[in-house]
């Protein structure tokens, strides 16, 4: 099995932590882990690698993946790694294998090595449905009772993905119309409800009632490296970041936010600006 997370230098943190929490509780030492990187530095690489004890396979967003993804939207909380990592079957195509992706807000409690014998019954794709999925297809044009999926824990059979040709189904939609949840809608668009449903535990976001049954913890609100979070599993993430490099690395305030969300947008419009110049 293939395990892969794709992030910005915003999330290195978060990634190296859950990268942690991968080599103390994952179970399976046999996987190679691959970090889909964009504009990470040679200094963010030697952190994150030092959060693991297998060697990481690191792949940087640039060139062609670069060139495929750059006029999509992004915001403060979607960022262009957010679309890079729909191409990471395509790019591991050669490997024959399931590909395990985690966003880098997760964090690993249990043995993931019952995934690697799930059965995908003939599908490409395994994730935890939402107990409620009305309140996200209608924008989509879906029947309301449709089954939809967290896009954070994601189990891909990589062969079945590139077979169905999802990535430039994914790609069309992406340049065809907006969508509210982004990738996560696309990719529940192109599979259309055929999906293997995994149990919750697989994917415990906020509200799961019991985080000591969970096997993949996800903090789908609040960041647990932030003051405002209340996550009952924020002790944990922060004990074990004791562990990695950022183990004196301050809370992020909103105050932070503000302005981290401020930069951004500063340097999309000189992006803009830029390319409207040439």
């Amino acid at each position: 099995m293939i395990v892969a997370c794709s992030i910005d230098r915003r999330f290195a943190e978060l990634a190296g932590v859950m990268l942690y929490s991968l080599e103390k509780n994952g179970g399976i030492p046999d996987a190679q882990v691959f970090i889909l990187g964009d504009g990470l530095r040679a200094s963010d690489k030697e952190m994150l690698q030092a959060c693991a004890k297998r060697k990481l396979c690191f792949i940087d967003v640039e060139g062609d993946i670069l060139s495929k993804i750059s006029g999509l939207k992004t915001t403060s909380y979607w960022s262009r790694a957010t679309y890079a990592r729909l191409y990471l079957p395509e790019l591991l195509a050669d490997r024959h294998d399931r590909l395990l992706y985690l966003d880098a807000d997760t964090l690993i409690k249990k043995s993931l090595a019952p995934l690697a014998d799930l059965s995908f019954e003939g599908r490409a794709v395994a994730a935890v449905p939402y107990d409620d999925p009305t309140r996200f297809n209608p924008s989509l044009g879906r029947e309301a009772n449709t089954p939809y999926f967290n896009a954070g824990v994601l189990l891909v059979d990589i062969d079945a993905w590139n077979a169905q040709d999802y990535t430039a189904r994914i790609a069309r939609l992406l340049q065809a119309r907006s969508f509210d949840f982004l990738d996560q809608d696309v990719l529940n668009l192109t599979t259309e409800g055929n999906f293997v449903h995994l149990p919750g535990h697989w994917n415990a976001q906020k509200g799961w009632e019991d985080y000591s049954q969970a096997s993949i913890v996800h903090f789908t609100h609040a960041k647990p490296n932030t003051k405002e979070c209340e996550h009952p599993e924020k002790a944990t993430f922060l004990e074990y970041r004791k562990q990695t490099p950022w183990r004196s690395a301050r809370l992020i305030t909103n105050r932070d936010r503000r302005i981290r969300t401020l930069l951004l947008s500063i340097r999309k419009k000189w992006q803009w600006l830029s390319a409207f110049a040439r």
